[in-house]
């Protein structure tokens, strides 16, 4: 088992209130680091983007 990708795709998950339909869609390249957003296809087709909380530690 990987726990460090198991914890980051249930951070991204919470994080940012994506729904798991568009949690799995999600590849890469939808990731922005720099501006902590990720850029989500939504139910109907709808692009939408949406930020990522940090992580506190």
């Amino acid at each position: 088992m990987d726990k460090e990708r198991d914890f980051a795709i249930l951070s991204l998950f919470l994080g940012s209130g994506i729904r798991v339909n568009e949690l799995t869609n999600l590849s890469l390249r939808d990731l922005d680091s720099e501006e902590k957003q990720i850029h989500v296809l939504r139910k109907g087709g709808k692009k939408d983007v949406v930020a990522v909380t940090p992580q506190i530690t």
